[in-house]
């Protein structure tokens, strides 16, 4: 099997971690409108940025920081799986669809915390 250097997801530049994340348009948008729902309100960045934004901003006790933290971890496992998806299995990328793939995951992880999953409740959709 072959495989393109470019990424699947955008296809407008080679694949390496600092465009899967967060150069790639289609992360760069999961990514925003994930941070959007959480009532996050911030210009995405690099990797690297993203990353230290992350850890900073996940400090403390509050149930949107503790979001913030399962937040990253899904879009990167999203993406991946996402890409892998696309390259073996030949499926398309549907944005909407994986954005609401993710809030369920990250709702899931978070269940057993009832101060979290209040905080959820009171985000919508």
């Amino acid at each position: 099997m072959t495989v393109s250097a470019d990424c699947v997801l955008c296809n407008s530049m080679a694949e390496m971690r600092e465009h899967l994340f967060f150069e790639c348009t289609f992360v760069r948008d999961l990514w925003h409108r994930l941070l959007k729902w959480l009532k996050w309100d911030r210009q995405i960045q690099s990797w690297d940025l993203e990353w230290q934004w992350v850890k900073k901003m996940s400090r403390g006790k509050h149930p949107k920081r503790a979001l913030l933290k399962a937040s990253l971890a899904t879009v990167v496992y999203g993406t991946w799986v996402e890409r892998n998806n696309m390259i073996f299995k030949q499926k398309a990328a549907q944005g909407d669809h994986l954005l609401r793939q993710m809030k369920l995951h990250i709702c899931t992880r978070v269940r057993y915390s009832q101060a979290i999953f209040s905080y959820i409740c009171s985000l919508g959709n």
